[in-house]
């Protein structure tokens, strides 16, 4: 399994202030991306995708103007924990590298994370604190639990 803080460590410690600890991170996509992947790769090309497509999650929508809908979650984003705040990276499609700090919140802007684990994936819900929730997941072998329960010891 990758230990994600470690890569944000290694990776994204421009982005951290000195002496920021970082306590947990995951990758996340968009809902429905591993199982769009997987067809993807299966079938191959333009059927691929279509098959992909037609069998990916489709999350509910956040409401408008909330913080669940101006999360900018990318393609592959890194959702990090730090005893100071939460950060978002945007990772590279090829590399998976740490590339931009997409955004950072106090603490108190997400106020949990929940997450139903399932054979390859862990479907996670982020709350916000307007009340808003944003479903995102996340591939086992990128440790989404470590995220979850440091989110939920704060």
């Amino acid at each position: 399994m990758v230990d994600v803080a470690k890569k944000v460590r290694k990776q994204g410690g421009g982005f951290l202030h000195p002496g920021e600890e970082v306590l947990a991170a995951t990758v996340i996509n968009p809902v429905g991306t591993f199982k769009k992947n997987v067809a993807f790769g299966a079938v191959g090309g333009l059927v691929g995708a279509a098959v992909g497509s037609a069998i990916a999650k489709k999350g509910e929508e956040p409401g408008s103007g909330t913080a669940a809908e101006a999360f900018p979650l990318a393609k592959s984003s890194l959702l990090a924990l730090t005893d100071n705040r939460w950060l978002l990276f945007e990772l590279g499609t090829v590399s998976g590298k740490i590339k931009d700090l997409a955004a950072e919140w106090p603490h108190a802007h997400i106020t949990s994370i929940t997450g139903d684990k399932a054979r390859l994936t862990t479907a996670i819900t982020v709350e916000f604190a307007d009340g808003s929730t944003l479903g995102v997941e996340a591939v086992k072998g990128v440790r989404p639990q470590d995220l979850i329960e440091a989110a939920a010891a704060l």
